[in-house]
């Protein structure tokens, strides 16, 4: 588990996401998915400049990331995928979270875990990036923001039931 600097390092850089991204306009989901996305980035440039914490910092990682993922993919895609406008956008996003899934059993695998590592960082910033500046703003557009935030229930109660099943 990370220690408490990191903890506090990461979790600030989500609040300071959050906010910047109510101010652009996403809320609801959106702005809760780029809250994460925040905190993701913060632990994995962390481990990447401090490979020695591996043993501290990959669980938590790893937790975040596949539970983000899977929820993304249970509760707010199939939703998204409901419009025409968003079937593209959607589609790709399966696949690069299939890519992300397998990167991550690779950093698990390999015992020259830092390619692997070093990939999977740059695929989730610019999978984080796509999202927020593509996919987050045409959707919050097409679906609204009261769905939007009905959304953020369903995908935050579906991440704490694929957290706890691991």
């Amino acid at each position: 588990m990370p220690n408490r600097i990191d903890s506090i390092k990461a979790k600030t850089a989500g609040t300071a996401k959050a906010v910047k991204a109510k101010v652009e306009g996403l809320s609801g989901v959106f702005n809760t998915l780029a809250k994460q996305h925040a905190e993701a980035k913060s632990l994995l440039e962390n481990l990447q400049k401090n490979p020695e914490k591996k043993a501290d910092l990959w669980p938590e990682i790893r937790t975040a990331l596949i539970s983000h993922e899977r929820a993304e993919i249970r509760a707010v895609y199939p939703v998204l995928g409901r419009y025409a406008e968003l079937h593209t956008l959607t589609a790709r996003h399966n696949a690069e979270a299939d890519q992300l899934e397998a990167l991550v059993g690779r950093v698990d695998t390999n015992v020259d875990w830092r390619p692997a590592f070093d990939e999977l960082v740059s695929t989730v910033i610019a999978h984080a990036e796509e999202e927020e500046l593509t996919i987050f703003p045409k959707a919050l557009e097409i679906i609204g923001k009261e769905s939007a935030k009905d959304l953020d229930t369903y995908f935050q109660t579906a991440q704490k039931q694929i957290k706890d099943a691991h």
